[in-house]
């Protein structure tokens, strides 16, 4: 599958060019050319409010991470569980939301593929949100639902998040279900100021790319 209208300087965006454009967890992209998003991309919401959004959203981040947490979904594993509290949560906000099963293998002689580790062949569960036009259309944040396995050295249920001393514990909370959370928290955000909403991916992983980013951007 593909995301017809991502395109920079009207040529199809590489996995490798999205990516390199962000940073780890949550990142974004503007799709209208190759510049970096700034403020005015985002209306007249300034730092300062954008920061108090953010705050009056806490606990329904929080939720919302605790959820995905408690929902295994390794590498390795379709994730399609923990992808349909992606889907319920934008249920209601105002995006068209699209959900494919990929398999690597269709992969295998793009010039970008690189085997899935640990190997498999899925299907692996990817979830795109586009907006209902607007605006916010040139804009796209993503993260990945995949965590890695569970190794030692857990003090606590690394399926149940503990917060203590202002840190929040539980597999995936950096890496990177705490940025699944955080894109669809600031999408809610976001529609509910009346800001531009942008394409929100849920890939299952950047298992090689195979399992999550190249399905969505390689067409």
């Amino acid at each position: 599958m593909a995301i017809e209208n991502i395109s920079k300087n009207g040529d199809q965006i590489t996995r490798r060019t999205f990516v390199g454009a962000g940073v780890a967890g949550a990142t974004t992209w503007s799709l209208a050319g190759a510049q970096s998003i700034n403020s005015s991309d985002f209306g007249s919401i300034s730092p300062k409010e954008a920061l108090s959004m953010a705050e009056n959203r806490r606990t329904e981040l929080v939720d919302l991470l605790t959820r995905l947490i408690s929902i295994r979904s390794q590498s390795g594993e379709t994730a399609e569980l923990a992808q349909d509290v992606v889907k319920d949560f934008l249920a209601p906000l105002p995006y068209r939301v699209e959900v494919f099963a990929d398999n690597p293998s269709r992969f295998t002689e793009h010039a970008e593929f690189m085997p899935p580790d640990p190997p498999g062949d899925g299907p692996f569960v990817n979830v795109v949100a586009k907006p209902h036009g607007g605006p916010g259309a040139r804009l796209a944040i993503f993260a990945h639902i995949d965590s890695h396995i569970v190794e030692d050295g857990w003090k606590t249920d690394p399926y149940q998040v503990a917060i203590d001393n202002g840190k929040l514990y539980g597999l995936g909370s950096a890496d990177d279900k705490g940025g699944v959370a955080a894109m669809l928290v600031a999408a809610a955000a976001l529609a509910e100021a009346g800001g531009p909403t942008p394409i929100v991916i849920s890939s299952h992983g950047k298992g090689g790319g195979s399992r999550g980013s190249l399905p969505v951007f390689s067409g």
